[in-house]
């Protein structure tokens, strides 16, 4: 039996709506982030929060250690088996689990009710997955009974006085006119445009915040917190949030150019221009002996299950994860010797967790010293930052050096402005 596609289908007040289908040949990642399977942006979600697997026969939900918990059906779970239209909660978030061209034998749920809105197309790590908008049957389904359209009023209550209607139309005309005549001769206002160059298969974070003129001496104009993107064009790059208030990410997809705009105040709204060239360097080659795979991923397991036993460094967790995710290339992602597959993704979700916690202090460490203007203490804790990510291929290594860049120039610019006082 070839393996099913889940729909999941966003119920709760936020996030409403979104929709996205993944297949279930491999285990399905649930997380705020974008390399999440099934990516939730929301602070609820906790990066790493749970995980769906398929065994042939039935799809058991596993909760990572999140923060805010997983509920199934309004109910906490730690592992749960699912059945069809199970209403799961990750966080504040409640999705609805659907599973096609699969049938469990106690399935006995109905799915609850829910505002039907257009679909989402999705993006990051959701970028393969099939995007479904409802249905005009479906909308009308869910709606349930309406009521009457009530008759109307007599032709004579509901007609307008004449004279009133010509009046407001040539109001309307006059100002539309005016405003006409207002703008004969002038240039539209520009955006900030940002312009950024990146490989296909690369991360690069920008700032679209405000900057240091250096010529200057000032801040050139920018956003100070972003409430929103644009429309993102998968086919060229994707752009995302970050937990960092100006800080977007990007990541190149194939070669081309577009333009993506990021929105947030005082300015409305930053231009980011994106030219996309060439490709990324593939991974090297791995060994093409099964036996030779199986006998480096259980030597990386071994090494790295050993150094567990004392407390991590934070670069050790980090060179760990990095040995840990070749191991499962090695094992071509569970299909040789599945019983030590299984030993590399708990060891990776225990590393996972470890540094997470130590990266969620340190954010909320640099944005106390931020609003209070402690550049200075920005920059010691970016560091650390800096020393809990040191892998390249992860698109947090280069958000975190952006992060500490921007705080190592307001600090330099303080430390200017106290010398000319």
């Amino acid at each position: 039996m070839a393996n099913p596609r889940v729909r999941f289908t966003v119920v709760s007040a936020l996030l409403n709506g979104h929709q996205v289908e993944l297949d279930s040949g491999e285990p399905i990642s649930v997380g705020r982030t974008w390399d999440n399977r099934l990516a939730l942006d929301h602070k609820s979600v906790s990066r790493r929060h749970a995980r769906i697997e398929f065994d042939g026969a039935t799809f058991r939900l596993v909760d990572l250690g999140s923060h805010n918990g997983t509920q199934v059906n309004d109910t906490a779970i730690s592992e749960h088996i699912l059945q069809p239209n199970d209403t799961i909660g990750f966080g504040e978030i409640l999705v609805r689990f659907e599973p096609m061209g699969y049938s469990a034998t106690d399935s006995t749920a109905a799915p609850p009710p829910s505002a039907a809105l257009p679909a989402v197309v999705p993006s990051g790590a959701q970028a393969n997955a099939v995007a479904r908008p409802l249905a005009l049957d479906d909308v009308f389904a869910q709606a349930g009974m309406t009521e009457s359209i009530p008759k109307s009023e007599p032709q004579k209550a509901r007609r307008m006085n004449t004279g009133v209607l010509y009046a407001l139309l040539l109001i309307v005309v006059l100002v539309a006119g005016g405003l006409g005549i207002w703008h004969v001769g002038r240039v539209p206002k520009e955006p900030l445009t940002i312009a950024v160059q990146l490989r296909a298969g690369e991360f690069l974070p920008v700032d679209v915040g405000r900057r240091i003129d250096p010529s200057r001496q000032r801040y050139l104009p920018g956003v100070v917190r972003i409430d929103s993107i644009g429309e993102s064009d998968g086919k060229v790059a994707h752009v995302t949030k970050t937990e960092f208030r100006t800080i977007v990410l990007v990541r190149g997809r194939a070669e081309g150019e577009v333009d993506i705009f990021v929105y947030g105040p005082p300015v409305g709204d930053v231009r980011l221009r994106i030219i996309v060239r060439g490709e990324k360097e593939p991974p090297p080659p791995l060994p093409s002996s099964n036996t030779e795979r199986k006998r480096r991923a259980r030597e990386i397991y071994d090494r790295v299950h050993e150094r567990a036993k004392s407390a991590y460094a934070d670069h050790s967790a980090t060179e760990s994860l990095k040995e840990l995710r070749y191991a499962k290339r090695l094992l071509g992602d569970g299909k040789l010797e599945p019983s030590l597959y299984t030993l590399l993704l708990a060891e990776e979700d225990h590393l996972e967790k470890t540094r997470e916690k130590r990266y969620d202090e340190l954010v909320r460490e640099i944005d106390v010293h931020r609003t209070a203007g402690r550049y200075g203490e920005a920059v010691k804790a970016a560091e650390q930052l800096m020393r809990i990510y040191t892998d390249p291929e992860e698109p947090t290594y280069h958000v975190v050096r952006a992060v500490h860049l921007k705080y190592v120039e307001r600090r330099d610019y303080a430390e200017q402005l106290k010398q000319k006082r």
